[in-house]
């Protein structure tokens, strides 16, 4: 839950204590329309959506979707910036690989992790490590 009473998905990892930490999800919009969340976070970002029909009349389709994790943290006493956001990055594969055929005509994988960048504004210094989700759906009509 976060501060307002609203459920919140979150990961949870280790800083350099060994305390854990709550890293939510936001969706892209989210983050848009509101002020920007405490760091650490996670946005989501839907950015393609293929669907692709798998017979003549259509009956069934088949989904492509990438969707970006903008992994934003920055350096502090207890996160390390040469570290977290591996921590993350891990966190986020270990739990795609242990749910990726849960759902029923679905898969999913970490297609690609790019390397942390990062951003200056005012005197901080946030961290953004990018991995892209690909999804694969099937349905039928």
């Amino acid at each position: 839950m976060d501060g307002d009473g609203e459920n919140e998905y979150c990961l949870l990892v280790t800083d350099n204590n060994n305390d854990t930490i709550y890293v939510p999800l936001w969706l892209s919009e989210e983050i848009k329309t509101v002020d920007l969340p405490e760091l650490p976070f996670i946005e989501m970002h839907l950015t393609t959506t293929l669907a692709t029909p798998h017979d003549v009349m259509a009956a069934v389709r088949k989904y492509d979707v990438y969707i970006d994790l903008n992994v934003r943290y920055a350096d502090t006493d207890n996160i390390d910036s040469t570290s977290f956001g591996k921590k993350i990055a891990d966190e986020i594969v270990n739990q795609v690989r242990t749910n990726q055929s849960v759902v029923t005509n679905t898969f999913m994988n970490i297609m690609d992790e790019s390397k942390v960048m990062q951003e200056s504004s005012a005197r901080q210094v946030v961290f953004h490590r990018v991995l892209t989700l690909y999804v694969w759906y099937s349905d039928a009509c």
